[in-house]
């Protein structure tokens, strides 16, 4: 605490060095993962009836309380905090060394927020394009920690382009990218990742899942096929990307193995059962397609606005079987929209 007073008072002198606010900055930055010292302060919140993500700390609080209804536990609060702060006179220092008199610093209460601030403003005075790249790539880990991907992406872009080498925050930039359905962006991340074979495990499914979803079926599968000789152990959610390549390439009988290699390890997953369903009814065989269906039903699905959509059950939904077989699993019911 004291010595994030010092480097305050510094700030105070001598605000546009650039060494200060980055020591300041990174000091904040150390704290910054560690819980918020209040229940949603120092945190990212979004507010869906203002459609606006607020960095809360005692302005923002102040502002937002009287006028949105908080459906949360207020007990710890910022109001509390200020209620609980030190009301008695503060120990002061004379310091002869400068003539100044300091009080006991008090406690760090927005160590994300206030990072942010202090690295950006030495990032703003500095010309060292890596020491940039890093201080953008660190601004982007406290948005996450935070709770705002939307608000970290941008600093973890600009970090990308000033260090493209950083292979360390082209992983972040993809995880915020899934966070907040930038695939297409995250994908270009996962390409170089793997060109440059610097892609660990976790993010090759992910490299081949968006991959099959961009109908870039070869590289999907090139890259599920050297799973095997890196990674020892059966991997569930290779058969399932598997089957869910071929369907999409239109070949649903191969999809068909594959799913059914998933759901022999997974046998309870209604989506499985429903896909082998309308895979079977899609190649013509009628009878695993009845079995697939009412396996599904059975397990749950019970999405009936899919069913009454879904082009390839058409013939089906004509039949009495289909009748009797909605009737023995209800559908599930939604609530209307209210009026605004």
């Amino acid at each position: 605490m004291e010595l994030n007073a010092f480097y305050r008072r510094t700030l105070s002198v001598l605000p546009d060095q650039a060494d200060w606010n980055y020591r300041l900055g990174m000091l904040l930055y150390e704290r910054a993962p560690q819980p918020s010292r209040a229940l949603y302060f120092d945190t990212i919140i979004y507010f869906s009836r203002i459609n606006k993500e607020v960095f809360m700390d005692f302005e923002s609080y102040n502002e937002l309380k009287s006028s949105l209804t908080w459906d949360i536990n207020l007990s710890g609060s910022p109001e509390q905090i200020q209620w609980k702060s030190p009301s008695v006179m503060p120990v002061t220092f004379y310091l002869p060394g400068i003539d100044q008199t300091i009080r006991l610093s008090q406690p760090i209460y927005m160590p994300r927020k206030d990072a942010v601030y202090y690295l950006a403003k030495a990032e703003s005075l500095l010309d060292d394009i890596a020491v940039k790249g890093d201080i953008n790539g660190k601004i982007g880990n406290v948005f996450v920690w935070a709770g705002s991907n939307k608000q970290a992406f941008p600093y973890y872009v600009k970090s990308v382009e000033l260090v493209p080498a950083n292979a360390n925050t082209r992983m972040h930039l993809v995880d915020v990218s899934k966070a907040i359905y930038k695939n297409r962006a995250g994908l270009a991340q996962l390409n170089y990742l793997y060109d440059s074979a610097q892609i660990n495990f976790t993010h090759r499914m992910l490299y081949s899942e968006w991959n099959i979803l961009a109908a870039q079926f070869e590289k999907a599968n090139e890259a599920l096929r050297e799973v095997d000789q890196i990674y020892p152990y059966a991997v569930v959610e290779k058969n399932n990307l598997l089957g869910r390549l071929h369907f999409l390439a239109n070949k649903p009988a191969q999809a068909i193995a594959f799913y059914k290699l998933y759901r022999d390890l997974k046998p309870d997953d209604a989506g499985t059962l429903y896909t082998l369903a309308k895979l079977s009814a899609l190649t013509g065989n009628k009878s695993a397609a009845w079995k697939w269906l009412q396996a599904a039903l059975e397990k749950g699905f019970n999405y009936g606005f899919v069913l009454n959509a879904d082009a390839v059950w058409l013939t089906y939904r004509k039949t009495a079987q289909w009748t009797a077989l909605l009737q023995k699993f209800p559908m599930r019911k939604y609530k209307e929209p209210r009026a605004f």
